[in-house]
């Protein structure tokens, strides 16, 4: 099958057997950073997105080979938090607005009196948000009328890429992006009637709901003459990236926890069905019908050291100065270049460096950011181990991988075990075994485990040290972020 992930940070797509296990040469990838504007923003265009897609498609169905003949399905797993407005042809009337979109704080405020935030956080499992639709759809609506009233529907990407595709206005969006949104009711599986009342929009204003296994068929005349391969196969609904990664490195079940660190970051468990109180700090959302989502997102994680990388003047042997620098050094880092999410939800957080001295250097710097995002981790793991106590945390993502130093300073922090998933695209292995599950090839997510590599124990003797560096790093947080939010 062709399993399609459209990420933060790029487009990838890949061919998967029957054992989900990739096919090395049919693949393809691009490269594609997610906007930001200097007042908060962030917006995509749409037309631009598809074509990136469809030439990664077009890319990898040309080093198929023979094995594009044999193609049944298309799989798919998109970055959620998105949404656009489409007019009744699905032609776009806004840009895509994207989860690092922070210009609607003022509506958070307005929509967390209104709805009462903890009674809207169980239904739906999302806390109110600049990261989430509803109070997205109410700063357009407050600051962009025209274009709010000159949409027909608010969908996300993948549901407007599957209607081009497969040319039909019908086509459901999933469970799983839904829930991403922080509008649904995720025990009745409903677009939540409050939030709606709230906005003032109606349910048909909004996709119609399926679960991701609702497979689609039928390309549009011209995207059959583009991808013959493909103009009769299954095209399943998209899911969330962070789910899919989930699926892809085998954590599914209440004794396993995936980490992942790429662009941003998160702790998460699948677990089966809706009904677990969801705490203050975490979310929770639908993988399917069967299963929830529940853990914590980091906005920055390889996004604050691929910043860290641009701007400073680094040595080239970073990995050997990291490992070298003394644990929780003096300087301390708030790593909140695009606002926080979990535990604290702080709409108007910024990053701070604090602490700095003549001595001090750029390593120093990047040190104690990468300390910084670990505790920020360490914050939601405290409140997810409640629920899910997994012996070890699997780690997978491509910014904490590629830093051996960076994964023991992760394992030092938690005070946890974790083990790196070998898998490249845990987010596209993932949609594929979901896939494979919905076609009844296998009859479980955990039939095909990950491959591991390297385990990091943590090192028992650095716990103080951390532990009074998480104490200090959280009263940094109290005076910076939520000393400004009092005010």
């Amino acid at each position: 099958m062709l399993s399609i992930d459209i990420g933060s940070s790029s487009i990838r797509a890949r061919l998967y057997d029957c054992r989900a296990r990739g096919v090395s040469q049919a693949e393809s990838t691009i490269a594609r950073p997610m906007p930001v504007t200097p007042d908060g923003g962030s917006e995509d265009d749409p037309e631009a997105l598809l074509r990136d897609v469809e030439a990664v498609v077009d890319g990898t169905l040309s080093r198929s080979g023979d094995f594009a003949s044999d193609i049944g399905a298309v799989a798919l797993s998109t970055y959620v938090g998105n949404v656009l407005g489409v007019d009744r042809s699905n032609r776009p009337v806004t840009p895509i607005y994207t989860y690092a979109d922070g210009r609607s704080a003022p509506d958070v405020l307005a929509l967390r009196g209104e709805l009462g935030s903890e009674a809207h956080h169980q239904r739906t499992g999302a806390p109110l948000h600049t990261a989430y639709q509803a109070p997205r759809l109410r700063w357009l609506k407050r600051r962009r009328p025209a274009a709010f009233q000159a949409a027909w529907q608010w969908v996300d990407f993948g549901t407007f890429m599957y209607r081009r595709w497969l040319d039909r206005p019908d086509i459901p969006q999933s469970f799983s992006v839904a829930s991403w949104s922080g509008m649904l009711d995720r025990r009745v599986l409903r677009w939540d009637e409050e939030t709606l009342t709230a906005l003032g929009v109606s349910e048909s204003s909004l996709p119609d709901l399926a679960d991701y296994s609702a497979a689609q068929r039928g390309l549009a005349p011209a995207y059959r003459r583009r991808w013959p391969q493909l103009a009769h196969v299954l095209f399943f609904l998209a899911v969330g990236d962070g789910a899919a990664a989930n699926v892809g490195v085998g954590c599914v079940g209440r004794d396993r926890c995936a980490l992942t660190a790429g662009t941003t970051g998160a702790i998460r468990a699948i677990i089966p069905g809706a009904d677990d109180r969801v705490p203050a700090g975490l979310w929770a959302y639908r993988l399917d019908r069967e299963y929830s989502v529940m853990g914590g997102a980091v906005t920055d994680a390889g996004s604050m050291f691929s910043w860290l990388r641009q701007t400073l003047r680094l040595p080239r042997a970073l990995e050997a100065a990291i490992s070298a620098q003394p644990l929780a050094n003096s300087v301390m880092v708030l790593p909140f270049l695009r606002g926080e999410r979990s535990p604290g939800w702080a709409t108007n957080a910024t990053a701070a460096i604090v602490g700095i001295r003549a001595t001090t250097t750029p390593t120093d710097i990047v040190r104690a950011s990468l300390e910084a995002i670990a505790f920020r981790f360490a914050l939601i793991w405290r409140l997810l181990r409640e629920i899910v106590p997994a012996k070890e945390i699997v780690v997978g993502g491509r910014a904490a991988r590629s830093s051996p130093a960076w994964m023991q300073i992760l394992a030092d922090v938690l005070q946890t075990p974790l083990v790196g998933a070998t898998e490249r695209g845990t987010s596209a292995r993932g949609a594929a075994v979901m896939a494979l599950k919905a076609m009844g090839v296998i009859r479980s997510y955990d039939e095909l485990p990950a491959s591991r590599f390297e385990r990091y124990v943590p090192h028992a003797s650095r716990a103080r040290a951390y532990e009074q560096a998480l104490a200090r790093h959280c009263g940094l947080y109290d005076i910076l972020v939520t000393g400004q939010q009092g005010r």
